[in-house]
């Protein structure tokens, strides 16, 4: 790993897990004294994440970590809406169905992980799914929103209760594509996306 792909993934992690909150600037000797580095890969760094978005270089002032808006939330949740039912059309008949019964029995038993566990097989399961479309720029778009909205859970901090709601929210989604039935598959996936956008708006309510 280069050091300036270092500098990156600490700063973005740490934006990412709310360590480094919004509107907090970033000082790029502190950072480079924590990574034993020089100021040039931080700098580097600095200079694409201000490309992506996660950070802000405010000329003779500093880098400012980026807040996520109402309107960013309300685009993520519209892209996913936008890209995650349509691609159902095509993979609801090829999708791994042993994969999916493996889904069916973690969302099945919610009560027996955390949130952090739970979390992550959201994403693992919305992954799936995005990977089964076989195709590379779908993929690479929803690499970026599935790190947004990590970053929006650390913000939100969803009470237990909730978190397993929206995990057994899955249970029928999977039960209707493995009944191929792509008409409700579709229906439950957008009901499923429409309840997690409405949660993640509160933050900016």
């Amino acid at each position: 790993m280069s050091l300036k792909n270092k500098a990156y993934n600490y700063i973005k992690n740490n934006i990412i897990k709310n360590e480094f909150k919004p509107g907090s600037f970033l000082i790029e000797k502190e950072i480079a004294d924590i990574l034993e580095i020089s100021k040039t890969p931080v700098r580097e760094a600095f200079s694409q994440l201000d490309e992506e978005g996660w950070v802000k270089i405010v000329p003779r002032k500093g880098v400012v970590v980026t807040d996520v808006s109402y309107k960013d939330i309300f685009d993520i949740f519209h892209l996913r809406e936008l890209f995650e039912i349509a691609m159902l059309d095509e993979i609801c008949d090829t999708l791994d169905r042993r994969k999916l019964l493996e889904f069916k029995s973690i969302f099945e038993n919610v009560e027996q992980f955390s949130s952090e566990e739970l979390n992550a097989y959201d994403d693992e399961f919305h992954s799936f799914l995005i990977y089964s479309t076989e195709n590379r720029f779908i993929i690479d778009i929803f690499k970026n929103i599935f790190e947004m909205i990590q970053r929006l859970r650390f913000m939100e901090k969803k009470e237990y209760e909730r978190v397993q709601e929206a995990a057994r929210e899955h249970l029928d989604i999977i039960d209707s594509l493995l009944k191929h039935d792509v008409i409700n598959s579709k229906l439950y996936l957008k009901k499923h996306i429409e309840n997690s956008k409405k949660g993640f708006l509160k933050i900016k309510a």
